[in-house]
This record gives C-alpha cells, sequence and structure tokens, in this order.
C-alpha cells in the first residue's frame, strides 16, 4: 500500500473506494462478525456505548463498517465501536463493506481509523504510533510528517508508553489526562510514580497541582506516607478484581471503613459476576 497522507481520511488508503458513496453495502447476519484480534483500540466508554446504541436503535447504523472475509465469517478492519454499539442495540444485521487487503494494509486501515477518532486515549495513540514505527518502519519525522503533527507531539505521545501499566490503564480510562501523565514522567522512582497517580486520582488533582507536587519530588525524597501506601494497595485490590471479574470495581475508603462497588449491564452479567464471586469462596 502507498503512504498516503493519513489527514486526508480513510478514503485516502482505500483504492477505489470512495469513502462518502462506499460502493457496494452488505447486510450480513451480526453474529458472523468478529473483532480484530490485532485491534490497537482496547478500551471502550460503556456509556459512551450505550448513547451510540441508543441512536443505532433508532436510526440504525448509518456508516457501515469495514470487514474482510475469513472463511464463513468476518473479521473487522474497521468500526469495532460501531458494531459493539449494534450488538447492544439488538440488531440482528450490520450493514458492512467487504475488502481484500494483505495482512499490511489491514493493520494499517486498523491503526489509521483509531488514529483519526477525537476520542482516541494518549496511550491507545501512542501503542497506535509504535506499532507504526515497528512493522512499517515509520520513522518518528516520517509518522509526524503524514499525520501533520509536529514531531515533539509525537515524541511526547510516545514517551507516555515508558509509563508503568496501571498507570497507563488509568490514562486508557480516562481517569488521568496526558498532561498527568507527563508531569509523572518526571518522577523517576516507580514507586513514587504510582503512588503520586494515586493520589492525583484520589484527590483529583488538576495537571498544575501535578507538576506543583512533581517540583516537591525533586527534593530530598521522603519517607512514603501510610496513608499513600494504604490508597496504592486498594488500587491494586480494585485491578486485581476488574481482572477477576471482568467488569469495572471501585473500592471507597474512609478511615479503614467503606463499600466495594461492582457494576453490570444485564441481569445475565450479575449472574456471571456471582457465580465467579462464590468460585472464589474457599471451601
Amino acid at each position: 500500500m502507498s503512504k498516503k497522507g493519513l489527514g486526508k481520511g480513510l478514503g485516502a488508503l482505500i483504492p477505489n473506494v470512495d469513502y462518502d458513496t462506499r460502493g457496494e453495502i452488505l447486510e450480513i447476519p451480526i453474529e458472523r462478525v468478529f473483532a480484530n484480534p490485532s485491534q490497537p483500540r482496547k478500551y471502550f466508554d460503556e456509556e459512551k456505548l450505550a448513547g451510540l446504541a441508543a441512536s443505532i436503535k433508532e436510526k440504525g447504523v448509518i456508516q457501515p463498517i469495514f470487514v474482510r472475509k475469513n472463511e464463513e465469517d468476518y473479521i473487522i478492519v474497521a468500526g469495532e465501536r460501531r458494531w459493539r454499539a449494534a450488538q447492544k442495540a439488538g440488531l440482528d444485521r450490520i450493514p458492512v463493506i467487504v475488502m481484500e487487503l494483505t495482512e499490511q494494509e489491514e493493520l494499517e486501515l486498523a491503526l489509521i481509523e483509531n488514529l483519526q477518532r477525537e476520542d482516541l486515549n494518549s496511550i491507545e495513540e501512542g501503542e497506535s504510533y509504535q506499532r507504526l514505527i515497528e512493522v512499517f518502519n515509520y520513522t518518528q519525522d516520517h509518522l509526524a510528517s503524514i499525520l501533520g503533527k509536529d514531531k515533539s507531539t509525537v515524541s511526547n505521545i510516545l514517551r507516555l508508553l515508558k509509563l508503568e501499566e496501571p498507570i497507563k490503564e488509568h490514562i486508557r480510562q480516562g481517569k488521568l489526562s496526558m498532561g498527568h501523565a507527563r508531569a509523572l514522567l518526571s518522577i523517576p522512582d516507580t514507586k513514587d510514580r504510582l503512588l503520586l497517580s494515586e493520589k492525583v486520582i484520589h484527590k483529583e488533582l488538576s495537571v498544575r497541582q501535578i507538576e506543583d507536587l512533581v517540583k516537591k519530588y525533586g527534593a530530598p525524597r521522603k519517607k512514603v506516607k501510610e496513608e499513600d501506601e494504604t490508597v496504592l494497595f486498594l488500587r491494586s485490590l480494585e485491578e486485581d478484581l476488574k481482572s477477576r471479574l471482568g467488569t469495572y470495581v471501585k473500592i471507597r475508603d474512609k478511615k479503614g471503613k467503606g463499600k466495594i462497588e461492582i457494576s453490570y449491564s444485564s441481569l445475565e452479567e450479575l449472574d456471571r459476576i456471582i457465580e465467579i464471586v462464590k468460585a472464589m469462596q474457599p471451601e
């Protein structure tokens, strides 16, 4: 695939297909469509998905998704968010455009489709940049050029990938902004970075406030407060429960007392969570 300007839209990447008219559109059973395991986007905001699902339920899927044939089924190339929302809306069929792509073209299209989304978080954006660099041998200069961004912007986003996974997960979920993350990168010690990130979330600190805290961390290192260790421990428990239950979990603590909030979107999911919790109990 030739390297076209990414800022011009997906139409610039798809030969012989006008992105507005799209050529032939098929409607296929939604159960025959599957997510792409190579999809760079991993986090989907459930509240926004619900909003899109409500719109789709009323008006249908206005913009078809791009798929490739895989034996008797189809793999999504671009448009997973619409597919997920269509499932939530209870649709039986979904409009698609079937594309014939090489593995390289498929990956590039999936990456670019995500990079053009305004709500892509900075970690997913950085991971997409990294994939383009690794798979297609892009330099940062070339990547910045075809994205229409400054090289410093690309470099700063790529630097966020050096952060610890718990911090990156907070960024994916919108608990920390890119400004918060860039300030945290100034902290050389891993433990201090983790503690400070939890403090930012727990106290809902602004970017300016965390920058002030970072300056204090530049002074001789102080003993970690017991309350910060407690917060870090609770956040670690949250992440463990999220992983085990496969849903959003929040532990709210105030001086050793509090509650655990577990989210579910349907009675079926509640039954699933209950079975997992029962299985976790010792005999």
